[in-house]
């Protein structure tokens, strides 16, 4: 809908090398459909082809029309507006910034942060139960119990828990504009949100100007 105005299902979009996006570690089930349709690159943080969104390269700055986040901000170290700050800077004047995370829809609450002062870590483990073992930047020594791992392979370390207004003050912080989420069911695609209050998935602009 955001790219072609209109929704069409993704093994029906058109070949359109000429619209380039990014991926975050997505799914192949999607991924390959995307590149063989459109020019994109599905990008890892720990294998080519490369991308820490925490520390993005300049040439890499303004280069998409449109970059896609699939329940990958949850897993960003701290601190969290810097991955935001940056996937505004991967797009175009213009550029659409597709976005899921896990969060709930709680007025008043606040995103919960695991750890906050996550600095130099490792994950340990003592007695067939894991720990998160860091030293903040000001060498303090801390020790989590009974991390909460999911998403990809191995240990993915779940470092917060989203809450929808801090997503949204986020996006406007970062300069995004055009914020919608998206909630509606689509029948015709199978999509019902009827069962689900929270974690919608969100786009968002970066501004033509």
């Amino acid at each position: 809908m955001e790219i072609f105005g209109q929704s069409i299902p993704l093994p029906d979009f058109p070949v359109r090398k000429d619209i380039s996006g990014l991926g975050m570690s997505d799914s192949d089930n999607y991924s390959q459909i995307l590149v063989e349709r459109l020019n994109f690159v599905n990008t890892f943080y720990d294998h080519e082809p490369y991308l820490d969104i925490t520390c993005i390269h300049p040439d890499q700055e303004q280069k998409y029309d449109f970059v896609l986040s699939s329940d990958v901000f949850e897993h960003v170290i701290p601190p969290i507006a810097d991955a935001f700050d940056n996937a505004f800077k991967l797009l175009r004047p213009g550029g659409l910034f597709v976005f899921t995370v896990p969060y709930l829809d709680n007025p008043g609450a606040k995103t919960i942060e695991h750890y906050p002062e996550l600095h130099r870590f490792e994950i340990i483990k003592r007695d067939e139960k894991f720990f998160v073992s860091n030293y903040t930047k000001d060498a303090v020594y801390q020790e989590f119990s009974d991390p909460t791992f999911h998403g990809g392979d191995g240990q993915t370390l779940e470092m917060r828990f989203f809450e929808k207004d801090d997503v949204i003050a986020l996006l406007n912080n970062s300069g995004f504009v055009d914020i919608v989420i998206h909630y509606e069911d689509v029948p015709g695609f199978g999509i019902f949100w009827h069962e689900t209050q929270h974690s919608w998935p969100i786009t968002a602009r970066r501004p033509k100007q």
